[in-house]
């Protein structure tokens, strides 16, 4: 049996990536490639209006990175976060990477704030302010 994953795709790739990866859930779909896991991945280009059929079941909801702003009020930002809104409701399982992280806080009431230091790509050191209990494997 293997996963069901829907991958909403929230932007496109810079032209010299494409050759390699085509968009980015082709992109995701190569990363989860590498794990011993068996899945299928729907991508959906959310930005043009494309998503899933509501009788379309799925394991797990990734929502991309993107060059746009989640702050932004741009029609397909909103159309997305409704739809988030509604899968988070039903109990759907979420996960967003970067954009897609900030975009399921905003949407289900939690914060994001823009970085003082602007975008942050790549390997970084934080200091974290408080431990949790959940941070421990």
């Amino acid at each position: 049996m293997s996963l069901r994953i829907c991958i909403l795709e929230t932007d496109v790739l810079r032209p010299e990536l494409t050759a390699q990866y085509q968009g980015y859930g082709r992109m995701f779909e190569q990363l989860f490639s590498r794990q011993p896991i068996a899945a299928e991945f729907c991508v959906y280009n959310v930005m043009h209006g494309d998503y899933p059929a509501d009788n379309e079941v799925f394991d797990a909801y990734l929502v991309t990175g993107s060059k746009a702003d989640s702050f932004g009020t741009d029609a397909w930002i909103q159309t997305l976060k409704a739809y988030l809104l509604k899968l988070y409701e039903r109990g759907e399982k979420l996960l967003g990477v970067c954009f897609g992280h900030q975009l399921l806080a905003l949407t289900l009431g939690g914060k994001a704030e823009r970085a003082e230091k602007g975008w942050g790509v790549g390997i970084h050191r934080y200091t974290l302010a408080a431990h949790a209990p959940w941070m421990d494997p």
